[in-house]
């Protein structure tokens, strides 16, 4: 468990696309320390660890990592891959950070919560843009009364990502955890309701609908038979008065681009990050207005100069400080912003109901 001084213990399972942002994200948080990753073969997770400069002696079996006594467990394997560990973490007594998205149903929902037992309170979802400050930024003015009451936020993604052929079949194809609506569209989701500021009960409630573009078959040398949701894929809903809206696509082979839009009756805030270089201006209602540059790790720079370019993944950028958060949570000391368990099997459940009433 945590050493004397202080530091948290983490495990990593899962060799694939998710350790890219987790194993270099936790190397940069102060008092964190990677104690194992568990692959698919020793060598696989030896390969990861050398590249990011780690001891290749951290590669490990799942019983050898147990046996480290981790103060957390971030499983980042595809969904079908998971049940060999859920149903040995029952006993286990730090936190599970889990890498979305969580269930593919609510039945499945149900099956996890029963599998993990009390394990299931200390349980989290991996949703990296609440660690981005802009965002918390946005969330505390509503909170404050800055922008009025919220009326509509838009959200809208644009990544090349699924095109690559070394993504795996798995993620790029909703039926089996991937595709836009589950690989990005559950982030967006989570970040609406983020800075809508509701919970997922309430977002449930909000009569999700969701939509789709029609396929265009952009990209089937990658892949030969696609879902045209595993292409673009849209949500929306409606909480408090306030509607939500969101895009995420890679039909088009564009930047990668996230914007965000947040209105409210007073004022508005709008953040856009587009090929590493991110910008925020918000305005409030006496008229004033204010410019930020988002910084190396997802921090505002009151913008007096030019813009900093910075990893084309805002989730990557992201990851550090969100982490930060996480383990504040984990010692009890804040972190209240951390999306739990229970909050992406709600997300999955928001996205798979619109998906049906599209259908």
């Amino acid at each position: 468990m945590s050493d004397e001084a202080g530091t948290l213990r983490v495990g990593i399972v899962g060799t694939g696309v998710g350790i890219r942002t987790h194993l270099a994200g936790l190397q940069s948080v102060e008092q964190v320390k990677v104690v194992g990753v568990v692959g698919s073969s020793l060598e696989r997770a030896r390969e990861h660890l050398s590249h990011a400069g780690a001891p290749v002696d951290l590669a490990r079996s799942w019983e050898d990592l147990l046996m480290a006594e981790p103060d957390l467990v971030c499983i980042t394997t595809p969904l079908d891959a998971r049940g060999q560990y859920i149903d040995s973490l029952r006993a286990f007594k730090g936190s599970l950070l889990f890498e979305k998205p969580v269930v593919r149903s609510m039945a499945n929902g149900a099956d996890v919560r029963s599998a993990l037992g009390d394990s299931f309170e200390r349980s989290y979802t991996d949703f990296q843009l609440r660690g981005v400050e802009a965002f918390q930024l946005a969330r505390a003015s509503a909170r404050a009364g800055l922008l009025g009451p919220l009326y509509e936020i838009t959200l809208f993604e644009r990544t090349s990502a699924l095109r690559r052929s070394s993504v795996p079949a798995w993620m790029r194809t909703r039926r089996t955890g991937g595709g836009q609506m589950f690989a990005m569209g559950s982030h967006l989701l989570d970040l609406g309701i983020f800075l809508a500021d509701v919970s997922y009960d309430e977002a449930l409630t909000g009569s999700p609908s969701g939509f789709i573009e029609a396929p265009r078959r952009s990209w089937t040398s990658v892949v030969d038979v696609l879902e045209s949701s595993d292409e673009s894929f849209g949500c929306s809903l409606s909480v408090r008065g306030c509607h939500v809206l969101l895009t995420t696509t890679s039909i088009s082979p564009g930047p990668r681009t996230l914007d965000v839009r947040v209105e409210g009756t007073e004022g508005c805030l709008e953040f856009r990050y587009r090929d590493g270089c991110g910008q925020m201006r918000i305005w409030n209602g006496d008229g004033s207005a204010a410019s930020y540059a988002v910084g190396p790790r997802a921090e505002l720079i009151a913008q007096t100069q030019g813009v900093a370019q910075l990893d084309p993944s805002l989730f990557r950028v992201a990851y550090p400080s969100y982490f930060e958060m996480v383990a504040d949570r984990i010692r009890g000391r804040n972190g209240h912003a951390v999306a739990t368990l229970m909050d992406g099997i709600r997300n999955s459940e928001i996205l798979q109901k619109s998906i049906e009433r599209w259908t």
